[in-house]
């Protein structure tokens, strides 16, 4: 894909949890206090770093010279300037939110790096043509007095409500809640994301269908470090939150430890890209013959976090291993659940996170179906003792497999999960509950589904 291809939607971003509504904040909260400044005093706070004007949109400012001058021609004129909105860091600084062209044109006229060209009747040389050190004493006055009305957000604002504020008040174009983070919390931590989209490995694991004007391949990134670095008992439902709290970790740890996280990460894209065949991060991966689906934020968020996090074991993997434990994840219908609805809920999250974790980390010596079989049992809490879970699970193992060799069938078809589901009520008792059974035989299928799909593949009968 190259930057003129038609940049695909992604699975899983842009979800709203039904928690995350104004109606959460009572009608009479403060976030927001008013107060009245001069140009003069605003550009003498950029220019000592008191107020962030983002990098990343100063590079897009994008006003014509008509409207930067006509911007210099209402503070001339005494004309009212339209509100600015800005947030108060937590270390006092003032961050441009809705107002960053006006400050910039104001900034960019006093540092004389434009002339006032299209404006003023012909005759009035005052002003025509010229630059703000080539103005009278009196105009640049006027234009340093110019009052600038700025509603400025509370830094102890809760993170939702202050990108809900945001969102509300932006008059330019719109802005991405991850453009947001971007300039709330500018520091090492979103050069790091930056630096990791930049990446030739990712932008090839992702062939380049994640946006990056909007921001959207820095939020499948801020993802990842957030499980990373936080762990998923720091998750509580609110994706915002969540993100926020890892670029705060990440603005205040080691240099050199973000600089180790960039080469596992680079590592583990690299490796997507070579066992994947253009399927890394989608569904697809089970059909590699098949339609590929769009990127999955969800299977991302999940899978590098287990790769990053257990790197050793990935190493030790042969790739087609790596290949066959992703593939039979995709199939088990918990792990699908988790990645493709209501993927922010914490349950889902911990689903797909527990998941990927037995399967890469803690029980990477454990077949997937023993995984599968663990996973069933646990979730319905039919035994607390790991070690009889485990015991248990590759108990039900040895039916299965004692199943099929007795009667030379699979579980594929009918008669095969019939005869399963027979060795498994019979070895834990009409008491056992029928949707444990259930599930177990279903995740049986989706694993000798697998087992197929890879024997079809590789080309034998």
């Amino acid at each position: 894909m190259n930057e003129h291809d038609t940049v695909e939607q992604v699975e899983g971003l842009g979800e709203t949890d039904q928690s995350e509504s104004w109606g959460d904040y009572p009608l009479d909260t403060v976030f927001v206090r008013k107060d009245v400044r001069t140009v003069g005093e605003v550009i003498a706070r950029i220019k000592k770093d008191r107020y962030i004007l983002d990098p990343e949109f100063q590079r897009d400012f994008v006003w014509p010279p008509l409207h930067q001058q006509r911007l210099i021609e209402s503070a001339l004129m005494r004309i009212p300037l339209p509100v600015m909105y800005v947030a108060e860091d937590v270390d006092g600084k003032i961050i441009v939110v809705d107002g960053l062209q006006r400050l910039t044109t104001f900034r960019r006229y006093l540092d004389d790096e434009f002339a006032l060209k299209d404006i003023g009747k012909k005759e009035d040389e005052i002003i025509k043509n010229k630059r703000f050190s080539e103005l009278p004493i009196h105009l640049q006055e006027r234009i340093e007095d110019t009052q600038l009305t700025l509603y400025i957000l509370d830094s102890k604002a809760p993170e939702r409500a202050r990108l809900d504020i945001f969102e509300r008040v932006n008059s330019g174009e719109p802005l991405t809640r991850q453009q947001m983070r971007n300039c709330l919390y500018s520091g090492q931590a979103t050069r790091w994301l930056k630096k990791a989209v930049e990446l030739d490995s990712f932008k090839m694991a992702t062939d380049k269908a994640l946006q990056s004007k909007t921001m959207r391949d820095r939020e499948v990134v801020n993802r990842f470090c957030a499980f990373y670095l936080l762990g998923i008992d720091s998750y509580k439902a609110e994706m915002d939150d969540f993100l926020s709290d890892a670029l705060v970790e990440m603005n205040n740890v080691e240099e050199s430890k973000l600089e180790n996280l960039l080469a596992v990460f680079d590592e583990v894209m690299q490796l997507n890209v070579e066992i994947f065949d253009g399927n890394a991060f989608r569904k697809s991966i089970c059909k590699p013959n098949g339609k590929r689906s769009v990127i999955n934020a969800s299977l991302f968020d999940s899978l590098v976090t287990s790769w990053v996090k257990h790197i050793d074991n990935i190493r030790a993997l042969k790739k087609t291993e790596l290949v066959e434990r992703t593939m039979q994840l995709l199939i088990f219908k918990p792990f699908d659940d988790a990645i493709s609805l209501s993927t922010n809920n914490s349950i889902k999250v911990r689903a797909r996170h527990s998941l990927t974790e037995m399967m890469f980390g803690s029980h990477i010596a454990e077949s997937p179906l023993v995984i599968f079989y663990l996973f069933i049992l646990r979730s319905h809490a039919i035994y607390r003792d790991e070690n009889t879970l485990r015991w248990k699970a590759n108990q039900i193992r040895s039916l299965y497999e004692e199943s099929c060799l007795h009667t030379n069938k699979t579980v594929l078809d009918k008669v095969g999960q019939s005869d399963f589901k027979k060795e498994l009520e019979s070895e834990f008792g009409e008491a056992f509950d029928e949707k444990v059974i259930k599930e177990l035989i279903e995740a049986t299928v989706g694993y000798e589904k697998v087992n197929k799909i890879i024997k079809d593949g590789s080309g034998d009968d």
